[in-house]
């Protein structure tokens, strides 16, 4: 499995994601999406976080260039939001271009994990895992915005995903409520991607991450994966990193930390 694939399973989970924002909360929020070379520039700028306003998968297989990447920064820079440009260690044109522009390596970088579609050792807590059922996207959406604390009103934007061709998603139950979410994207050839995992704060610590981790790999092992890949923020010093640490336990392992690189705020 060529490196390239892992994040380009990424890239594009994120630009079907952002394919169905519902247009009220396109327009509150100012998502947009557009393609850069290879790459998908992200914004969603009334959200100020680097997930929501970076570029991500550019340069990964083809040269980059300066002209691409200087309009992608004046896009990003004009929007008014943190943003990021992210780099995996390979790609050092990219990395050549964007320090001389300035930009440097936010404090947070992320890990990018993998594994293979060896069957996941039982995992049992006191939530139960399942697919979402008809009738219970809108519970999927409210869900996963409330664990990430992401506005209510972007529900509708999540709950668009259970009914996506290349989206199996999942449900966290402590007994009759809904209490976590994860998330199954099909990328090209035989890759699975794995987002949107969230618990909600009085259910955590009951292997609830766990589950919905196994839920989702076996979920793809059915569908023909062979590779499973995820990421999250490497861990800062006196950090708990619990997602760290559940992504390890599933059989995952580190492969590379993709920087953020970025342009300080001067103070």
């Amino acid at each position: 499995m060529r490196e390239v694939d892992l994040e380009a399973a990424e890239r594009d989970a994120f630009v079907d994601l952002w394919s169905v924002v519902p247009p009220a909360a396109r327009e509150a929020f100012g998502f947009a999406a557009r393609r850069v070379g290879d790459g998908v520039m992200l914004q969603a700028p009334g959200l100020p976080s680097l997930m929501m306003n970076r570029l991500l998968g550019y340069g990964l297989a083809h040269p980059p260039d300066a002209s691409e990447l200087d309009a992608a920064i004046a896009d990003l820079t004009a929007a008014g939001s943190p943003w990021a440009i992210q780099v995996p260690p390979w790609a050092t044109a990219l990395a050549a271009l964007a320090a001389a522009r300035g930009l440097v390596p936010h404090p947070r970088a992320w890990m990018r994990f993998v594994r293979g579609n060896e069957p996941v050792t039982s995992q049992e807590g006191a939530l139960a895992v399942r697919p979402v059922a008809a009738g219970e996207a809108e519970a999927f959406g409210t869900v996963f915005c409330a664990a990430f604390g992401l506005p209510p009103a972007l529900g509708p934007w999540a709950a668009a995903l259970p009914a996506r061709p290349r989206w199996r998603c999942f449900l966290a139950w402590d007994g009759e409520v809904p209490a976590g979410t994860g998330a199954l994207f099909l990328g090209e050839g035989d890759v699975g991607w794995l987002g949107m995992g969230g618990v909600l704060g009085p259910h955590r610590g009951h292997g609830g991450q766990a589950a919905l981790l196994a839920a989702r790999i076996e979920a793809g092992r059915a569908e023909g994966c062979r590779h499973f890949t995820v990421e999250t923020g490497v861990a800062l010093p006196g950090e708990a990193a619990p997602s760290y640490r559940n992504i390890l336990a599933a059989g995952f392992r580190e492969a590379w930390r993709r920087e953020n690189l970025h342009r300080p705020v001067s103070v």
